[in-house]
């Protein structure tokens, strides 16, 4: 009995344990989904902070000093963009960026050649995904890079989208497929209703022509 009861406790423990990793695992992924869907459509600005990957204090400076302070967040249609200004252009070149370790396309939003400023926009999946900005730096020789952290705390709205949620989207993408199945249903009954329309007449004038030459033919006889 002793060790039946071992035996039991053993396995409810074992049993409540797992339970208990699978309730952390589906919070932490419903915190991730909030962390994502809490951001209403529209555009922000927030600060940021870089990080050197090599630990070096000159190389801290130089990343913070060619990155602007502020950089801006947009969603829309459910997709987010981040847009960060860069400086010293004129002394860099082969810009890239990653998300998560893998590389990303990006697009050059804002250029000015005197003052050697450029501006990136590129989408995350989330908006704390980890971002890493690299660059050929022609007085080094040799690439650089260093990671971008947007402060997600000193998010400030500047303009709201007014979007349809895809629930919207699908009721309106419904109600068209239905006018449009009413419609062709109106036009098979009205072209099946002149038809019909056109046979009785087609009829009609049969019958006239029987009677007349019937009528035709009694006369001669």
């Amino acid at each position: 009995m002793k060790s039946f009861k071992y035996i039991s406790k053993s396995k409810i423990s074992k049993l409540f344990s797992l339970f208990l990793i699978g309730i952390m695992a589906l919070t932490s992924n419903f915190a991730y989904a909030d962390n994502n869907n809490e951001i209403a459509s529209g555009i922000y600005t927030l600060a940021n902070e870089t990080k050197y990957l090599d630990g070096n204090e000159i190389g801290d400076s130089m990343a913070r000093s060619y990155t602007d302070e502020n950089m801006t967040l947009e969603k829309r249609d459910g997709k987010i963009y981040y847009t960060v200004g860069l400086s010293g252009a004129q002394y860099m070149d082969n810009h890239r960026i990653f998300i998560n370790d893998e590389s990303v396309e990006f697009e050059k939003v804002e250029e000015n050649s005197e003052e050697g400023t450029i501006k990136l926009r590129f989408e995350v999946t989330s908006p704390d995904d980890n971002i890493l900005i690299q660059m050929y730096v022609d007085a080094m020789g040799r690439d650089v890079e260093y990671q971008l952290i947007p402060n997600l705390d000193s998010l400030e709205l500047v303009e709201a989208f007014e979007e349809s949620t895809p629930e919207e989207t699908k009721e309106v993408e419904t109600s068209s497929e239905d006018t449009e199945s009413e419609n062709t249903e109106t036009q098979v009954k009205e072209s099946s209703q002149n038809n019909s329309s056109n046979v009785m007449i087609i009829g009609v004038v049969v019958i006239l022509a029987i009677v007349i030459i019937f009528v035709l033919f009694k006369r001669k006889k």
